[in-house]
C-alpha cells in the first residue's frame, strides 16, 4: 500500500448456489466502456460444497502500465444456469449490474457491485446500470467519490487466480468455506 487499484465485491440478495436462483456469475471487463478492448471474461459457478466459490466474491483490478487515467466498465451478470448466461451461452441472465469506474493514483477504492432483487429482469443498455434502491436504469458511471477507501487492514484474503483474455475460464476456489473469493484479472 498504497496501491492504484479498485477492489470489487459482488453480492447479492437474491438466493444463489447449486439448485437456487442464481447458479452462476458471468463477469466481463472492458477498458474505457461497453465497446472498449475486453480484457477478462469469466463464468463462476457459485457453490457452498467442495471447493465452495461464495457470495461475496471480491477480485481487484490495476491499471495496466501504472496508468491511472484509464477507465474500466465492469459488467456482471447472475445467471440462473451452473454455465453461465449472456449471448454466447444462449440464456438470458437473471440480473445484470455494470459500471464505469475510474482510478485514483496511489490508492485502493473498492466498487460494491450489488446483484439485487429489485433488478431482476431489468434490462438496462449498455450506458446504463440498474439503481438497487429503485430498480430504475441510471448512467453507468460511478464517480470515484462513491469508491470507498481501503485500508490495508480493510484488503480481503488473496486467493491466487491469473487470467489472460485468450485463456480458458479458471476454476476458481477457496480455502476455506468462510473465506470470500477473491479474484486477482489482468492488468486493465
Amino acid at each position: 500500500y498504497p496501491r492504484t487499484e479498485i477492489d470489487v465485491r459482488v453480492d447479492t440478495d437474491l438466493a444463489w448456489g447449486a439448485g437456487a436462483a442464481m447458479q452462476s456469475l458471468r463477469i466481463e471487463l472492458r477498458v474505457g466502456g461497453a465497446v472498449g478492448e475486453v480484457v477478462s471474461q469469466r463464468t463462476v459457478t457459485l457453490n457452498r460444497g467442495v471447493d465452495p466459490v461464495l457470495l461475496p466474491l471480491t477480485f481487484a483490478m490495476s491499471p495496466r502500465d501504472q496508468d491511472a487515467t484509464r477507465r474500466v466498465w465492469i459488467q456482471v451478470h447472475g445467471c440462473h444456469g451452473s454455465n453461465g448466461c449472456g449471448d454466447d451461452v444462449g440464456e438470458a441472465p437473471l440480473v445484470t449490474q455494470r459500471a464505469l469506474v475510474s482510478y485514483v493514483r496511489r490508492e485502493t477504492r473498492r466498487l460494491d457491485v450489488f446483484l439485487a432483487s429489485r433488478c431482476v429482469g431489468v434490462a438496462c443498455d449498455t450506458s446504463q446500470r440498474c439503481d438497487v434502491a429503485t430498480g430504475v436504469c441510471v448512467g453507468v458511471e460511478v464517480p470515484v467519490e462513491q469508491l470507498r477507501p481501503v485500508q490495508e487492514a480493510d484488503a480481503g484474503p488473496l486467493v491466487d487466480v491469473v487470467a489472460t483474455v485468450d485463456a480458458p475460464d479458471v476454476p476458481i476456489t477457496a480455502d476455506a468455506p468462510d473465506v470470500p473469493v477473491v479474484l486477482d484479472p489482468p492488468d486493465v
